[in-house]
């Protein structure tokens, strides 16, 4: 499993497994969970312990979180008993993490995380949101940060290429403050610090010549 969510009794959510076995085949919410499996995880934030029967192995690949010690995590990145809520890792004082660098890119239709254009300006209220969205043909369910996280971090990378994110690069950076439409000018950190990296052919459109 990597960049998944683990949670209560072996639900598995983007799975990447590795080694099944041709044994007996044990069902757990929505994925098969096979006696004589090794399940890989990295970077993956295990909530409800790591309830997995005998003959089930797990190896960690290290940045992995987990609320309990039953997962047995033992390499020097991964984290156990941690409350995988946002507040356990938040600095003192605050609700949520400062984060040093968030990583993002833009989408041609201007989404950006899983913050996706609406037609009201939407409120956000909670660190995190269950999203609902069908991006270039793909229908998801998805969880994302708000922008209450995002306007805490340091410091904010977007990255985009393509002429296909030519218009939504000019709009979210040179157009009308719309925010509900282009939903990255919701993201200004401050005293944090924003920087786009995109190439030529995203950048035609601006007004202003990007620094090659």
């Amino acid at each position: 499993i990597t960049n998944g969510v683990w949670k209560d009794a072996g639900h598995l959510m983007d799975p990447q497994v590795h080694g099944c076995g041709l044994h007996d085949q044990i069902s757990h919410g929505q994925s098969d969970i096979m006696i004589g499996m090794t399940i890989d995880l990295a970077s993956t934030i295990v909530g409800g312990g790591c309830n997995v029967d005998s003959g089930v192995a797990l190896n960690s690949l290290g940045y992995n979180l987990s609320s309990d010690s039953s997962c047995g995590f033992t390499t020097g990145t991964d984290l156990q008993d941690t409350d995988p809520q946002l507040a356990a890792l938040a600095e003192e004082g605050q609700a949520w993490p400062s984060f040093d660098l968030v990583l993002l890119g833009l989408g041609s239709d201007g989404h950006t995380a899983s913050l996706f254009p609406a037609g009201t300006q939407p409120q956000y209220h909670t660190p995190t949101l269950a999203v609902t969205a069908d991006y270039a043909g793909r229908p998801a369910g998805r969880v994302t940060l708000t922008p209450l996280v995002f306007n805490a971090a340091r410091n904010l990378l977007f990255l985009a290429t393509g002429a296909e994110k030519a218009a939504a690069i000019a709009a979210t950076l040179d157009g009308p403050f719309d925010p509900a439409r282009w939903p990255a000018q919701r993201l200004q950190p401050d005293p944090g610090r924003v920087t786009w990296l995109i190439d030529r052919p995203a950048a035609q459109q601006l007004h202003h010549q990007a620094q090659p």
